[in-house]
């Protein structure tokens, strides 16, 4: 019954959508946590299932959500040792052991554009403090 339900998620989420431009919109630093906005054109998919940002090797599911917009809340000590360059995207439901290509990650972006995104390059210059 599970598997139903997520592969009927997955399916209605691939036939219900176009590409959605979305890029990182914000990162501001507040208190001890960094508050990275990834905003869109098209509102996000709110289901059973939870929006995770990669960076690199390491993922985020943390966050606060808007109809077209995600804050992720990453810990500034996470966000210190996050290394320039890596690629940064995001996927709705689902977390990736180790750290896929870049090809694959476009590739995914193409094939399911309303479950993964490929956001761009990570930069620790994106913190405005």
């Amino acid at each position: 019954m599970k598997h139903t339900f997520i592969l009927f998620t997955f399916l209605f989420i691939f036939i219900t959508g176009t590409k959605a431009q979305t890029t990182v919109t914000s990162v501001k630093l507040n208190g001890n946590i960094v508050e990275l906005t990834v905003t869109s054109d098209k509102a996000f998919y709110v289901g059973n299932n939870i929006h995770i940002l990669h960076i690199g090797k390491t993922s985020f599911s943390h966050n606060k959500q808007s109809k077209k917009s995600l804050t992720f809340l990453i810990p500034e000590s996470e966000f210190n040792v996050l290394a320039d360059g890596e690629t940064m995207w995001m996927s709705y439901g689902h977390k990736f052991n180790g750290q896929p290509s870049d090809e694959f990650v476009q590739q995914m972006a193409k094939e399911n554009p309303n479950a993964v995104w490929f956001l761009s390059k990570f930069s620790k210059d994106l913190l405005k403090k």
